[in-house]
């Protein structure tokens, strides 16, 4: 057989062995065999297995132990670095482009994050994320869903206030090998700026009310009953401050002696209150601050000289500084308001003469009356309005301008206020409290509730409420 039968016929052999995607590779000698065409790097557990001959430069080669490249130029391998450099989040931004932390909204908007990140050698990102603190689960259900569509977040809150909470979320933009961390702050708030109960709604038995008050912090709220179940009432906030917290029913009930209460006044300490009669001013001590099952009541109708205190009239409405060292009283008739000293702070049975008496005007009777924390405004509460009138001493009704600095129209309420009522028309304002930073008035209104109304300017109504 010739050379060329030879080899054609060895051919013929060959081809029947191959495999697809292979190719023919000579053995030398005439022999030729089907091989597999090399599919990149060669692998190898050690250094040392690194083959020293029967290499061709572009030998590539990796090496599990050292986690490192390398290729041969036809005489010797040479190390190349692995290089991954970490990817980098530029921004993390809501739809407003707004950062860290955010506020989620309280009708259930949902907020879309945007997560912008890249990584420097130009490998596809991976995106996710991870609750860090705090939890998405809050007072027994769930504050926000967080839904993922690659590196947009999306955000979606509860509507329901017993909800609310923060927590933290940490964003990762990852190449597969290094993982680039974002972490911004949630918060789903129902603070409110003004609010209405009815305290009927809420365990209050009785038919109109003669007064409101307010602790320290706003931690506490009180109603005067008037008609019906004459007691006073007490209801720990879930969140100071928050009307939408107050709790089902009351936490503590006090009843009263005095069947006709008209005014009602508590420190800011939780322990003293009063409440005022035609007639008398009656004084209950707590012996634990803000627990109206520790009282213990007493009543004065004249100061230490004899002089009464409802002088030609009815006494309407009451209050004390919020120092503690003077009792003001509110009568019909003359329609004045009466400054009476105490040489013991919050002891009415230490009631000196009347120092300073005032008219004011545009006020028929002034059912409610509170001071400001810095004694500097003294409020009056009659039918349908609140009128602030500026002293010109801390406390003390001697020169005080009859004519008021500012007035508002609680009708301007109507519809205005979460939870509000819309027939405030001639409403009797009976109690007025002041939240002890001075930021928050409580109106209560004779036959309808308490409004809470943050006002605009520490202190004075001058330029209006904050209803949003």
């Amino acid at each position: 057989m010739t050379a060329n039968a030879k080899n054609l016929s060895t051919l013929a052999n060959v081809l029947d062995d191959g495999t697809n995607g292979q190719l023919l590779q000579s053995t030398g000698s005439g022999g030729i065999v089907f091989a597999d065409v090399a599919a990149g790097a060669s692998v190898y557990d050690s250094a040392e297995l690194l083959p020293l001959s029967g290499n061709d430069a572009g030998d590539m080669a990796y090496v599990n132990s050292t986690n490192r490249f390398y290729i041969n130029n036809g005489t010797g391998w040479y190390s190349i670095s692995l290089v991954n450099t970490n990817p980098n989040i530029t921004s993390v931004q809501d739809a407003s482009a707004s950062t860290t932390p955010f506020s989620l909204a309280t009708d259930g908007t949902a907020t879309v994050i945007t997560i912008t990140a890249n990584d420097p050698e130009g490998i596809p990102l991976t995106y996710n994320y991870s609750v860090t603190s705090g939890s998405l689960t809050n007072g027994g259900g769930t504050t926000a869903t967080v839904t993922q569509s690659d590196n947009v977040f999306t955000v979606t809150p509860s509507t329901t206030e017993a909800y609310a909470g923060t927590f933290d979320l940490t964003f990762t933009a990852s190449d597969g090998i290094n993982t680039a961390t974002n972490a911004n702050s949630f918060t789903l708030s129902f603070s409110e700026n003004a609010y209405y109960i009815d305290p009927r709604d809420h365990g209050m038995i009785t038919g109109s009310f003669a007064g409101c008050g307010i602790n320290s912090n706003d931690v506490s709220l009180y109603v005067l009953g008037y008609s019906g179940d004459q007691s006073v009432y007490k209801w720990d906030l879930g969140t100071p401050a928050e009307l939408a917290s107050i709790p089902n029913t009351y936490t503590q009930r006090a009843s009263i002696t005095n069947g006709t209460p008209a005014g009602f006044y508590i420190n800011q300490a939780g322990t003293y209150y009063y409440y005022m009669s035609y007639g008398n001013v009656y004084q209950v001590s707590l012996s634990t601050a803000n627990d109206l099952t520790t009282g213990t009541e007493t009543s004065a109708w004249q100061t230490t000289s004899g002089q009464a205190f409802n002088n030609s009239g009815l006494i309407f409405g009451g209050t004390l500084s919020h120092t503690g060292h003077k009792l003001y009283i509110s009568e019909t008739n003359t329609n004045n308001i009466h400054e009476y000293p105490l040489n013991t702070n919050w002891d009415i049975s230490t009631a000196q003469n009347r120092t300073n008496s005032f008219n004011p005007n545009n006020i028929t009777y002034a059912f409610g009356m509170g001071w400001s924390t810095d004694g500097m405004k003294l409020w009056a509460g009659e039918y349908r309005y609140v009128r602030e009138y500026s002293a010109s001493s801390a406390y003390s009704l001697s020169g005080m301008s009859t004519t008021p600095s500012a007035s508002f129209d609680i009708q301007d309420l109507n519809g205005n206020v979460t939870n509000g009522v819309s027939d405030l028309a001639n409403q009797e304002i009976r109690g007025i409290a002041v939240s002890s930073d001075g930021n928050r008035l409580y109106l209560n209104i004779r036959s309808k509730g308490v409004y809470k109304l943050t006002m605009t300017t520490q202190n004075t109504i001058a330029n209006g409420f904050d209803l949003g």
